[in-house]
């Protein structure tokens, strides 16, 4: 694309047509002077043999010609092909985005669905739980759980106690493996954890998946939890929320369907499908995602195949000049020599001048016709490029909104454990305390079991909050980007044990929103980097703000980043330091990475203007006090 962008500002600048046309001037006068030369020779001999040189020169002027043309072609299909490669890889690279958020969006719903069998398990903690408390928890997992057909609970041995339907009653609804996934039972048996099984038809016609968890107390099995789930319900359920994103998908399992996408047109399948695995507890899914037919025009333009018939067309324009020129030239010296002889008397350089200005004159009206044609073809040529960048344009708000419902989705993620999981804890540290107290003293062993478990509701409240905080800081908008950084850095630094150093400008102040959020996720994925990978323990955080940007600086004293992984371009480099290289340039900034053996520095620059960012903020204010008002309710 550059190389197209380079030849269309070489035609537009008008120093260098005049540099074409200064390049061609030489050449004409050596066509007209050159039979200027015939004219004074005075010898006859001399003069037949140079009108023979003439006569015999057609051929090679048509090879000239031919060689001229090819040579245009091939470069004007090395231009068609080097667009057509650019746009492939753009498209390529906009699915394969898709496809990652898809998956990454499957696999967290799919875990929340095992997370809840992980609670309905702790009911065996103390002891088998009664029917009754165990039957409301299991509507209560069924309820929040769309798609969810019915939950079992079997005995050790493998048989069934107690069957709970999505109506809440025992019911008739037939259930994948009659109910009893032995083989999938075997499996969790065998490896102690939670498996999905693969989706089974039922007599009904539909096809359901069955997930097992084994249920242990203190060491011991207590039996089994295997729920079944609608496989249509549940992935419209879970996949409802990638819509927006205009592509089309389908899950497949050992090469068979197990759900389309509701509406979707498999035109564009074939030529842009990517495959991605989507690895769950005991199986693999395989997603499949091509783009929409609207996302295929957006991309796509008609620039190259202008660029190739632009091409041929000036090539065969140019081939013809030089064949048709040539013979002018060769024809004009044959007249020459003729009027020569006929008029030996009449003034030698006056005839020659004459025809010189003529040949001039017509050489002027050649180049400023062929000047027209060009400068029409440039602005055709420029129409076509302008609509491939209003292309590339929305490929860059797609890509701004794909990290917008990625934010989105952390700040709704961790709202529901803080307002979900978190409070349950919470209500369950009090009853367990209730019991504490109601133990005699003397019960040492279960006072000291009732204290076990209440220390442990503590330590997973303690994780799910800094899991809550982790996906996003709960008071950012309120607290603003210093006080959160603050707060995360100490954070991590207890977590980790790294020793962090935070230098934040005293008059930073408040940001916009979209910078604010940026410049705490590139902090957020570099530390985590450092933490990985540069086998160091100290890394340094500067944020300052000039006049007209704001400047970030990352430093550790690690091993460095491999140059191949920081070469532009890379297919080496990991999901996160392309992450961080598009938030800052969505914003208008740019995100330098400087690493050798003795430590990395990572320096992002934002500017402070607001009114020409490419990313603008879609949540309403509104939205955003709302969800500020329920953590703090929740909290």
């Amino acid at each position: 694309m550059a190389g197209v962008q380079n030849y269309l500002a070489f035609v537009a600048r008008p120093w260098r047509r005049h540099l074409i046309q200064i390049a061609l001037g030489p050449g004409a006068l050596l066509v007209v002077v050159f039979p200027r030369k015939v004219f004074m020779l005075r010898d006859d001999s001399n003069r037949e043999e140079l009108a023979g040189r003439y006569q015999d020169g057609g051929s090679d002027r048509r090879w000239i010609a031919v060689l001229v043309f090819a040579v245009g072609i091939a470069a004007t299909i090395a231009v068609w092909r080097a667009i057509r490669t650019h746009e492939h890889s753009e498209m390529h690279w906009a699915t394969k985005l898709a496809a990652e958020a898809i998956r990454t969006d499957l696999i967290t719903d799919m875990e929340w669905q095992v997370l809840g069998l992980d609670r309905l398990a702790m009911l065996w903690e103390a002891a088998d739980p009664a029917q009754e408390l165990w039957t409301r928890n299991a509507e209560l997992y069924i309820q929040h759980r769309t798609g969810c057909v019915a939950v079992e609970w079997l005995t050790p041995g493998g048989e069934r106690r107690v069957v709970v339907m999505a109506d809440g009653e025992m019911s008739t609804r037939p259930l994948a493996f009659d109910g009893m996934p032995k083989a999938l039972i075997e499996a969790v048996t065998k490896s102690k954890a939670a498996m999905i099984s693969t989706p089974e038809a039922v007599s009904d016609g539909s096809r359901q998946w069955a997930i097992a968890y084994p249920v242990y107390a203190r060491g011991q099995s207590r039996g089994f939890i295997v729920t079944f789930f609608d496989v249509e319900q549940s992935l419209d359920y879970i996949l409802n929320d990638v819509r927006p994103l205009d592509f089309s998908f389908a899950v497949l399992q050992s090469n068979q369907q197990e759900y389309l996408l509701p509406g979707t047109n498999r035109k564009h399948e074939h030529e842009w499908g990517t495959v991605v695995d989507v690895r769950l507890p005991g199986t693999t899914w395989q997603l499949r995602v091509w783009p929409n037919a609207d996302v295929v025009n957006e991309i796509r333009s008609r620039l190259p195949e202008v660029t190739l018939a632009v091409g041929s067309v000036l090539s065969l324009l140019l081939a013809l000049t030089l064949y048709f020129g040539t013979g002018a030239a060769l024809a004009s010296a044959r007249m020459r020599l003729v009027n020569e002889a006929l008029q030996r008397e009449i003034s030698t350089r006056e005839g020659a001048q004459e025809e010189l200005r003529r040949a001039h004159a017509e050489l002027e009206m050649r180049i400023e016709r062929r000047t027209a044609e060009l400068a029409a073809s440039n602005a055709l040529l420029q129409k076509e490029v302008t609509e491939h960048q209003r292309a590339v344009a929305s490929l860059g708000e797609l890509t701004g909104r794909l990290f917008q419902l990625q934010d989105e989705e952390r700040r709704r993620l961790a709202r529901e454990l803080h307002d979900g999981a978190v409070q349950n804890l919470v209500a369950l540290a009090m009853n367990v305390g209730m019991i504490r107290d109601t133990v005699p003293a003397e019960d040492i062993s279960t006072k000291a079991l009732v204290n076990e478990c209440g220390r442990l509701i503590e330590e997973s409240t303690s994780e799910l909050r800094t899991i809550s905080y982790l996906l996003h800081p709960p008071y950012f908008d309120e607290l603003g980007l210093s006080a959160t950084l603050r707060d995360y850095v100490e954070g991590f630094a207890s977590r980790s044990g790294m020793q962090v150093t935070l230098d934040i400008d005293p008059k930073l102040g408040r940001l916009g929103h979209e910078v604010e959020l940026a410049i705490y996720r590139v902090v957020q994925e570099a530390l985590s980097n450092v933490h990985r990978h540069a086998q160091c323990r100290t890394a340094t955080i500067t944020l300052t703000r000039q006049a007209e940007f704001v400047l970030l600086q990352i430093a550790d004293t690690g091993r460095g980043i491999p140059p191949e992984i920081l070469a532009p371009n890379s297919r080496l480099a990991g999901v996160g330091i392309a992450g961080m290289r598009e938030r800052i340039r969505l914003l208008g900034g740019r995100l330098e990475i400087q690493s050798s053996s003795s430590g990395t520095r990572i320096q992002a620059v934002l500017p402070l203007t607001t009114s020409d960012l490419f990313v603008r903020k879609t949540v309403s204010s509104d939205a955003a006090a709302a969800d500020a008002g329920s953590s703090v309710s929740a909290a």
